[in-house]
């Protein structure tokens, strides 16, 4: 019943019954956190929509913050994954949540051409903690975790353990809410094998620290930058098949990361 509400609400969000979408896409929402939790892929997918409705009608605080959630979750998937894909399966299953990124690049870019003299904070810190993420994170300490991972026999079996209990969570996970079979235990298990992990394996707790586009200002010296290129699809507001190039430029005093569109 969730995904029909979804699936009408994008009807009428295409006819531009942004009323009618906006209750049906809430409610369907609503259903799928009950039903399936926040951390199931539909869930997720209904938020970008809901947060697609709202850019559409400028409404953007609304926006920005479903797309804040919508970055906690992914990140938090993606962490769990660390624990039992290699690098190349990492970086493949990274690439299926460039939309996101490619939504916040568009929501920005197109509001940049509306009044290329406003800067879009939240957005703008969203985007540059998103680089962060894939370049900081997803590159090096995906591939440090699982390497640091086999430096010993005890910790080979703490990893096999890991990689245990989130392939068994992955499939309570998929499941209906009330479906689902001793995931508490499974999740408590999780955490005891990650805390022992990280007593076990020299560089583990510094591999998966995560940062953020304030940890990146605090290193700056007085007439040094940081610049990040991005480049991603525009598919707001209407999908294209152009690649847009922008950066993203932060001084030492800034209270926000600066955007700048480049080329197409």
């Amino acid at each position: 019943y969730g995904k029909s509400l979804s699936n009408l609400a994008t009807l009428n969000y295409s006819n531009g019954n942004y009323k009618k979408s906006e209750l049906q896409f809430i409610e369907a929402k609503n259903i799928f956190e009950k039903s399936l939790g926040n951390k199931h892929p539909a869930y997720v997918e209904n938020l970008k929509n809901l947060a697609l409705l709202y850019e559409k009608q400028n409404e953007f605080s609304r926006a920005e913050l479903l797309f804040a959630e919508i970055f906690q979750l992914d990140q938090s998937r993606l962490v769990l994954a660390t624990s039992f894909l290699s690098e190349f399966e990492l970086a493949k299953y990274s690439n299926t949540f460039k939309s996101s990124e490619a939504y916040i690049g568009s929501f920005i870019l197109n509001r940049w051409r509306v009044n290329r003299l406003v800067q879009f904070e939240k957005l703008n810190r969203l985007a540059f903690d998103h680089v962060l993420f894939n370049k900081g994170f997803l590159l090096e300490a995906g591939i440090k975790l699982n390497n640091i991972s086999l430096t010993s026999p005890e910790s080979i079996e703490i990893h096999h353990k890991l990689k245990t209990y989130v392939r068994r969570l992955g499939i309570e996970y998929a499941k209906p809410i009330i479906e689902r079979k001793g995931v508490s235990e499974l999740e408590e298990n999780l955490n005891k094998a990650e805390k022992e992990f990280a007593r076990t394996v020299k560089g583990y707790s510094g591999a998966i620290k995560i940062l953020h586009w304030e940890n990146v200002r605090e290193k700056l010296n007085t007439g040094e930058a940081s610049i990040e290129f991005v480049q991603f699809g525009m598919n707001f507001p209407k999908q294209t098949d152009s690649i847009m190039y922008v950066a993203l430029i932060l001084l030492p005093n800034d209270t926000t990361p600066y955007f700048v569109s480049l080329f197409e």
